[in-house]
């Protein structure tokens, strides 16, 4: 179990890496009255939501061993959730 936690962390890393390569562009959904940032897809299917408090990461959706995508970052939706 703990060696799946440290790939699958392993993996998120380097594909947030890859996504310094991917195109740019706002999104229109906010996290509590703020502006998120969109980055990606890649042409590895790799794609993240940035917030700009902290430049925290919101989303990281990357392709999973049966096709599909999955998002592995552990958060609340809102970000008054963590007050």
């Amino acid at each position: 179990m703990i060696q799946h936690v440290v790939t699958t962390t392993l993996v998120a890393a380097l594909s947030a890496a890859l996504l310094l390569l991917a195109k740019r562009r706002r999104v229109k959904r906010h996290l509590d009255r703020l502006p998120l940032l969109q980055l990606g897809p890649n042409r590895l299917g790799v794609s993240a939501v940035i917030s700009p408090v902290g430049a925290s990461i919101v989303k990281l959706i990357v392709p999973a061993a049966d096709g599909t995508t999955i998002d592995v970052v552990l958060g609340y939706e809102r970000a008054s959730s963590y007050a």
